[in-house]
């Protein structure tokens, strides 16, 4: 039996991990942090479940469909559509409105949905790789997206079951067959570094392109009788991205009796503003911030003409990531697996 080491209890380290034990690999995963997930985490705060950053689970993502986790969780799904708005104006664009296609011009349409989109890539569609946009794009007519009750969190929770993870344990090199941190030292055939770009280049002396989009969620709490809950805000010519009620769409998210709205910013933007627009998007008068959540590694970036970095580091060293692949949580977990066959590939 092949003995792998998995560096980083993301997504990708997960589904690495996963396929590796199901192929009849000897498992062992070296965490850095607390819990796994990576980017994919909650945590309850005065009884609000907060996810690290505004994020969906898209149901039908290949390999989230491969999991089976979905029918396990009490999964909320999000409406398909979202609402732009300009102004005191208000449309609705999606699935479920087909008549907003029709009765505004493809021009106002599509700028429409490259406001929508620019919350989902964390950048202007314009200013990311072609094929990695035509990817996510084909995801989204049939895609089902939503939550866990739970929180996010739940599903990273549910992926790390039964696996053997070792958590605080920050991997420092790779040399000699050995993981070294401050810990100790750990033996293994072969290792899976499923990190960022930027720790794997550190970790192993890489110069792959490491870029990454920073992002910042507000979540704010109210008990204002809201306005416009079941979709989600996109404003234009707004400091926001996007706004949402989550509690709306998981009344699980927040106490009896209050709501929780999670915005989404790109760049720096006063709380002050972020009150004003919420106020707009939803009419709430009365909101406390409940917390701000700042990622600076939210997704990597992808410029026109970028190129991917390869998977195999060395001979018993392979990559895992979502910038292998596409910037999603499906690119995360086809990385993993895709790097967990490689591994147990060199061994033959």
């Amino acid at each position: 039996m092949k003995s792998v080491i998995v560096v980083g209890a993301g997504l990708a380290g997960l589904s690495a991990a996963r396929e590796l034990i199901a192929m009849g690999a000897e498992v062992t995963i070296l965490e850095a942090g607390a819990q796994p997930g990576g980017r994919v985490q909650s945590e309850i705060i005065d009884g609000y479940t907060i996810d690290r950053g505004f994020q969906v689970i898209n149901a039908r993502y290949p390999q989230v469909r491969r999991t089976g986790l979905v029918e396990k969780l009490n999964f909320k799904f999000i409406n398909p559509n979202f609402r732009l708005v300009d102004g005191e104006d208000s449309i609705r664009y999606g699935r479920r409105n087909p008549l907003s296609l029709i009765t505004h011009s493809p021009s106002t349409t599509k700028a429409a949905f490259e406001e929508f989109f620019t919350g989902v890539f964390l950048a202007k569609p314009s200013e990311v790789d072609k094929s990695v946009r035509r990817e996510i794009l084909r995801s989204f007519p049939l895609g089902r997206p939503g939550v866990p009750a739970g929180g996010v969190g739940d599903f990273a929770s549910a992926l790390a079951h039964g696996l053997d993870i070792r958590y605080h344990h920050p991997v420092e090199r790779i040399a000699g067959g050995k993981a070294v941190g401050p810990w100790g030292e750990l033996s293994a055939d072969a290792f899976i570094v499923a990190t960022t770009a930027s720790v794997a280049n550190s970790l192993l002396g890489l110069y792959m392109p490491n870029q990454m989009h920073q992002s910042t969620t507000w979540y704010h709490s109210t008990e204002d009788e809201l306005t416009n809950t079941e979709f989600l805000a996109v404003p234009k010519n707004s400091g926001i991205v996007n706004s949402i009620v989550i509690s709306e769409l998981a009344s699980e998210y927040a106490p009896a009796g209050k709501n929780l709205i999670a915005t989404t910013t790109l760049n720096n933007i006063s709380e002050v503003s972020i009150k004003s627009e919420i106020k707009r998007l939803f009419s709430a008068h009365n909101v406390e911030l409940v917390k701000k959540v700042e990622i600076k590694e939210s997704l990597p970036v992808m410029a026109p003409g970028s190129k991917r970095a390869i998977y195999r580091a060395s001979e018993k060293i392979v990559l895992a990531g979502d910038y292998l692949e596409i910037p999603s949580q499906e690119g995360a977990m086809r990385s993993g697996v895709r790097s967990a066959k490689l591994t147990l590939q060199s061994a033959h």
